[in-house]
């Protein structure tokens, strides 16, 4: 697909098309190679039907290695000699260079990539499906019920699991929250009665919730958190040095094989608001641990309890401000009328 459909520089990709029918086509294709090759984009950083645009990011990059060489200019001597052609070639009044990357450095760059020709085979088997699927005549299914409309496959929606942590000067608790594919909610809660900084009450609150999810019996699970560092730590991209942190880690990876599939993803604490009021509920309180703590519950109130002891209290078809008007008007306090009320 690369130089027919496709532009390709490190990383960013470029699907293009003269026509609309002819781009879903293109997309059809890009993400069942990308599917096959277990490749992922970020979806915040993709842009969908865009009428034109510019693959400049390699220009961009040598602007950034000249900030670089400026930077430690100071360590080399005569670097800005060095580097003029360099300068001159990207000025206003020399375009030479930006031209030349502009039309040539993607082939070359592309040239030298291991992954062409494991795409290039992907499009010769795709061509190969494609003559395939001329000959291929699709079964006609007689549904006796005229009602039904079409059928669809559908995939069930997996678990998912916010987790927090919080240590502050009066104490350490953790909270999870599990959620099913249906919405409802399952909240836990600990108070840690050890010292521990704040990414091992993180490491805890994840472990109790995976622990709560393999008790369910829950094979696919999506994990949240807003401690950046031990979700990218439990995806391998950060390294664990610190040995208390180690420990917790190794843990983790040992709850993980109960799993058939699970994700650790990031997301700000704003969005993670539930799990967090839990740990920090959990962190401030004081338990005694010789009486038993029960469940907390919790109600959504949709009206003010002042109107709901109004609508109580109201025997009479008079207003809720009856007594308030008469002592306005006769200077007469309520026969019932305490000195507090008064």
């Amino acid at each position: 697909m690369m130089h027919r459909d496709l532009e390709v520089y490190v990383d960013d990709m470029i699907a293009k098309s003269r026509t609309e029918k002819v781009h879903i086509e293109v997309l059809r294709r890009l993400f069942l190679r990308l599917r096959r090759f277990q490749l992922k984009f970020n979806p915040a950083k993709c842009t969908f039907g865009a009428r034109s645009g510019k693959l400049l990011g390699f220009v961009k990059e040598v602007r950034g290695f000249l900030g670089r060489l400026n930077y430690i200019a100071r360590f080399i001597s005569q670097l800005t000699e060095k580097c003029d052609p360099i300068f001159r070639l990207l000025g206003k009044h020399n375009q030479r260079l930006r031209q030349y990357m502009l039309y040539h450095t993607t082939w070359l760059i592309s040239k030298l990539d291991p992954l062409k020709y494991m795409m290039e085979s992907t499009a010769l088997n795709g061509r190969m499906v494609r003559r395939a699927l001329k000959d291929y005549k699709p079964l006609n299914f007689d549904f006796p019920n005229e009602e039904l409309m079409y059928i669809a496959i559908t995939e069930d929606s997996p678990w998912r699991l916010n987790f927090d942590g919080a240590s502050n000067a009066v104490g350490n608790g953790i909270g999870a929250v599990l959620v099913s594919p249906n919405g409802d909610h399952y909240p836990f809660t600990c108070k840690l009665d050890f010292d521990c900084m704040n990414n091992m009450a993180e490491y805890e609150a994840c472990i109790m919730g995976l622990r709560a999810a393999i008790e369910r019996g829950i094979k696919t699970l999506e994990v949240y958190g807003d401690s950046a560092l031990v979700i990218y730590q439990l995806r391998g991209e950060w390294e664990t040095r610190d040995p208390k942190l180690i420990n917790y880690q190794k843990v983790v990876l040992g709850l993980l094989e109960e799993f058939d599939d699970i994700t650790f993803n990031y997301l700000p604490r704003d969005e993670n608001q539930m799990a967090d009021a839990l740990a920090t509920l959990a962190s401030m309180i004081k338990a005694n641990k010789e009486e038993e703590v029960r469940p907390i519950q919790m109600s959504v109130y949709e009206a003010p309890a002042s109107c709901c002891n109004i609508e109580k209290e109201e025997k009479d078809d008079n207003p809720w401000y009856q007594d308030i008007l008469q002592y306005v008007r006769d200077r007469k306090y309520p026969e019932q009328a305490t000195e507090n009320d008064k």
